[in-house]
Order: structure tokens, then sequence, then C-alpha cells
């Protein structure tokens, strides 16, 4: 196979074509692309054109000249510097002056005349620079550099061998037409040249070439990492088209190849109508980051492509895959209906309750019976309580009753209020005063007198409201030694959950009374 080097001279020649071409409709003849080469002044140069299939024709089937202004013709004897045998044309020991276009006239029979162009340039040994062959350029640990084609042809030819430098200095142990360069560091870049020594009727030549090496920085390779898409799911409208953007990380300074694409239900996306992809692939300049991204467009969303499976996958040293589905857009118009008709609704519900309140609750009014306050010491704890008004029998002896009912009670309950009166309850048993009762009447005495002087009774104070500035001044001296020795109790205004049995404020007052409720007698027994 042709060095690349060697291809890239041929094709920067390629604009004589033309030139060659019209001189074939002149001459007759068939010209071959012209074949373009650099050598160094003092080396030696072994040519057989490309095209060319059998280079040991008899001497009589080629005529070489150098093209010029005139023609130079040249000759098959060995002892000048440039002669030929058959097809192939020697340059031996080749100076400045060389420069030039060769031709190879060729006669055979199945081409009655065909033409075999080389064009060289001879430069002087300070231009070794100049004269490099394509540079090699990867990051790979262990890279190969080969010996150009031209010098490795000859060297085969000949039966010549191969020497290897780096900049001036030899490189020892190796002749073949490949040197290795094992662990690459920054430090192994440089111009390498390998020089094939030959020999032609018993004398000794020189044929060169070089190669400038580039070390990158290592690759990182990676499994496949699918940036985009990221979701399982993407939603699209139905006869609208969309674009799906598939876009993979396959490493950093990778040469190798990095390229994102589509499929649909397992197909390529060239394979059906609808679908474009297009696939790029970009390296960041600030990360070397080798990013390739594949955009499927989708002309016209349709049902069917509700159903299709569509899979964006990543090659690079590794592969990987990401499914995608559509899902259809759910449409808003449904829920602004919604909103509106919920809207309407509550507008003439409340306008019915504005107009209609009376019948509304006139209607309702059966089945939603009052509420019953049910008395918590009672119906909850068993207790029973005795309550002026309520307990006690019309006509009956007031100052009898007190007595009675007070050395039947275990608890004597007094609510403090904010004005001058004052309410007191004799619970389990009796009560010795109502709440319009004044303070200092006679069953109010009685009362102190049991749960202060014969200590029979305890008395659990609650107070209500606020005691204003005065605080418990204007009570009786007895009340205020009970206020001091035990605070009362405050009734909590304005609290949901205060009337509930199990609140705190009941709580309290449980804890008061005595631990076991009297048990419950016929209304006759307590008369």
């Amino acid at each position: 196979m042709m060095d690349a080097s060697k291809l890239l001279f041929s094709l920067l020649v390629l604009m004589s074509t033309a030139k060659w071409r019209s001189e074939t409709s002149k001459s007759g003849c068939t010209d071959t692309t012209p074949e373009y080469f650099k050598l160094i002044e003092g080396e030696a140069f072994y040519f057989v054109p490309y095209h060319l299939d059998d280079p040991d024709l008899p001497d009589e089937n080629f005529t070489w000249y150098k093209t010029g202004s005139e023609n130079e013709n040249i000759t098959t004897d060995e002892t000048h510097r440039i002669h030929y045998h058959g097809g192939a044309l020697f340059l031996l020991n080749v100076s400045t002056k060389d420069s030039g276009t060769y031709t190879a006239k060729e006669k055979t029979e199945s081409c009655e005349c065909c033409k075999h162009h080389l064009e060289i340039h001879v430069f002087n040994k300070t231009s070794q620079e100049d004269l490099t062959f394509g540079p090699i350029k990867s990051s790979e640990k262990n890279i190969r550099i080969s010996c150009p084609e031209p010098v490795s042809y000859i060297c085969s030819t000949f039966g010549g061998k191969i020497t290897w430098y780096k900049g001036v200095s030899l490189l020892q142990g190796q002749h073949e037409a490949d040197w290795w360069v094992y662990d690459s560091t920054k430090k192994d870049e440089g111009v390498y040249t390998c020089i094939c020594t030959w020999t032609h009727h018993h004398r000794v030549y020189n044929t060169s070439g070089h190669r400038r090496l580039i070390v990158l920085e290592k690759g990182f390779y990676r499994k496949v990492e699918i940036l985009s898409p990221t979701a399982k799911m993407q939603l699209a409208d139905e006869g609208v088209g969309i674009k799906l953007n598939c876009s993979i990380l396959c490493g950093t300074n990778v040469n190798r190849e990095c390229a994102a694409s589509w499929d649909v239900d397992g197909k390529a996306v060239e394979q059906m109508d609808g679908y474009n992809q297009t696939i790029k692939t970009v390296i960041e300049e600030d990360t070397q980051n080798f990013i390739s991204t594949a955009i499927l467009t989708i002309e016209r969303v349709s049902p069917k492509d509700f159903q299709h499976t569509f899979k964006c996958t990543g090659v690079g040293f590794y592969t990987n895959d990401f499914i995608l589905k559509l899902k259809q857009r759910e449409s808003v118009i449904p829920l602004v209906i919604q909103g509106v008709c919920v809207v309407f609704i509550c507008v003439l519900a409340a306008v019915l309750i504005r107009c209609f309140a009376i019948d509304i609750a006139l209607l309702f009014r059966p089945y939603f019976p009052l509420r019953r306050h049910n008395e918590v010491l009672e119906d909850k704890c068993g207790y029973r309580l005795f309550i002026q008004g309520r307990d006690d029998i019309p006509g009956e002896d007031r100052l009898e009753l007190v007595e009675r009912c007070l050395k039947q009670s275990r608890r004597l309950m007094v609510i403090l209020t904010p004005g001058s009166k004052l309410g007191s309850e004799v619970t389990d048993q009796c009560s010795t005063s109502n709440q319009t009762s004044v303070i200092g009447g006679y069953d109010w005495q009685v009362g102190l007198h049991h749960a202060l002087v014969q200590r029979e009774l305890s008395v659990i104070l609650i107070q209500l409201g606020d005691t204003g500035p005065q605080g418990y001044t204007h009570l009786p001296p007895g009340l205020q030694h009970l206020i001091r020795k035990s605070a009362p109790i405050r009734w909590p205004e304005g609290s949901r959950g205060a009337a509930a049995w199990n609140s705190h404020f009941w709580k309290r007052v449980r804890y008061l009374m005595p631990a076991i409720p009297a048990k419950k007698r016929a209304l006759s027994a307590v008369i």
C-alpha cells in the first residue's frame, strides 16, 4: 500500500493533470497522474511508476526523458548518474539541478503509447525539517513510527539496511522498517529519520525519510455516558414536528470512533419515512472531551409514534443505550372547563344560600337536632350534684335543707365571678347557695363553717373571668383564706375544647373530687 505521504504528494499535483491531458490529445498517448517527491541532495532515489505493472520489461519498450524547453533523453548506461532500466529510473547522488519533471513513454501491446510522469524537488541537507513526511500524532502508550514508503520500498528491493536516528542521535538495536516507542511521553517527541543503505553495481547509496512524532495527552476511555435524553418519557403533540436529542460522552483525548445514533423499534432511521437524523461529533477545547450528538427530527408526530420505541445508542470504546418513548401531551381545555364548572357551582350555591337561607335552615333543622350540654361530672364521671332550682322541692324549708345537704356532701364547689355576688354548688350531695345569694348569707356561712371549723368538707374554687383590679379583696375573710390556701381553677374562656370531658380543665376538677363517686339514689331518698 502506498505511503500516505506519497498519496498526499500525488494529490498536490492533480492540478497539473489538465496539462498532461492536453498533451495527450496532441501526441495521441495516454497520460497517468504525475507523482511528486522531495529528495535530499547527495542521496539516491529509485523510482518505478505506480501504474506500471512490470518494471522489468525490455528497455526498448521505454523512453525516459527530462521534460523542459528541450526534452533531455536519459540513457540506459549504468555508468551515468541518471539512467534507467525498463520502467525503473535511477537518480544517484542527486543535486539541486536535478529538480524537474521526468517522463517515461511506454509502448506495449495493450497500450500503444502510455506516459508516466515523475516530478521531484531536490533540497540541501539543511532543509531536512521541511522534508518530513506526514506527522504522527498519537496518545497511545506504545507508538509505531513507520519508515516512509519510498525508502522502505528501495530497501526491500535492493536488500538494504535501515538505520534509525532521532534528530542527530543514532538509535541502537533496530533495523526494521518500523520503530516502536514504548511508554511514550512528551520527551519522545521529535523528528525520526530512517536511512536505507543499499548497493547498486557495487556502489553504496543512501536514501532517507523523516517523520515527526507528536505525543498527545493520554486518552481516558470510559463507559459511554448518555448526556441526553435523561427522562424515559417525552411529551409530544400529535400533528406537530419534534426533535429528539441523543448526546453521548465517549471519553477524553480518545482517537477511537465516537458516534451517537437513533433507531426506531430496532430499525435504522434511514429506512423509515418521515424521520431525519443528523450526527455531529465535537471535541471540547478546555476538557478535550469527545461528545457526539445525533438529532432525530420527526416531521409530523403521528399516533403510531406514541407506540414506537426510540433508542439512543452511543458507540465508542464501550457502548451504551437509552430507551425513550413519546407521550401524548394532555390538553388544557378539559382542565379549563372543569375549573369554570367549579366556579359556576360555587357562585350558584352562594346565591342560593343568600336568597333562601331561612328556607334551607328550616329544611335541614329536623336532621340536625340542637346539641345537648350535659353536665360532665354527672354524665361522664358518675358524681351526684345538687343544683338549687333543679333538685330542690318547692316550699321545702331552706334552713333544714342546707343543714341536711351539707352533712351529706363531700365537696363544696364555689364559683368565683368578677361581681360582688357568689355562687356555690355542693357536689356529690347538696348545695347551700344559689347564684343570687348575697355573700354572707346563711347557706354560705354554714358552708364555710363546715369547711373551716369542723373540717368536714373540702372546697373546690373555680374562677370565671377576670377578677379586676380589686382582686379577691371584696370576698369574706374566710373565703380569702381558702383562696390563699388553694388557688382557684381558671375556666379557659374562648377555648373550643374546654367543654370536653377530657380537657385539661375537667381533669383538674376531677383530680380534686373524691376518688369514688357516691352511688346514685332515687330522688325520693335525697328528699
